[in-house]
């Protein structure tokens, strides 16, 4: 008796042959690299504490690891992808490192944070209500969305 499996899966063969071949000209040139390493430099968040204090007025490095540490929580209780709460965090220190904000917009920054990230890399993302819940109705729903459309993601 052969208790073996011998199905092949349609998904694991199409991503096989759905991935692209190496380009060896672009693995080999130097300057693909170096232009990637210049263009990297542009796009990395500054959050170093000197900056980090140097534009908060109202925002401790306490208040942000409280916020980080909800955020969590939060993520956590809603089975969110992995990729999700890292991302947020980034997106947190992205704006906390370039816009002053009040220590009462904190949990709104958060919330959006979220739930932009969960947009990006969810197939279902994070529900208003749901961040208003967690919030212990701190927050309401009109603020999450007003904020998320300012971010400019809809």
């Amino acid at each position: 008796m052969n208790l073996c499996c011998e199905e092949v899966c349609a998904n694991a063969v199409l991503a096989e042959s759905t991935r692209g071949a190496f380009d060896e000209n672009i693995l080999k040139d130097n300057r693909v690299l170096e232009q990637l390493l210049e263009s990297e430099e542009r796009y990395i968040p500054m959050s170093s504490m000197c900056t980090y204090k140097s534009v908060q007025s109202e925002i401790s490095p306490e208040m942000r690891k409280v916020l980080s540490m909800w955020m969590l929580e939060v993520c956590e209780e809603l089975k969110c992808d992995e990729i999700v709460f890292p991302l947020a965090i980034n997106y947190v220190d992205r704006f906390l490192s370039s816009t002053n904000i009040r220590k009462t917009q904190l949990q709104l920054l958060g919330a959006v944070c979220l739930l932009i990230a969960s947009k990006l890399r969810q197939c279902q993302a994070i529900h208003p209500q749901s961040l208003v819940f967690y919030s212990d109705y701190s927050l309401t729903m009109e603020e999450i969305i007003v904020s998320v459309g300012v971010a400019g993601i809809v």
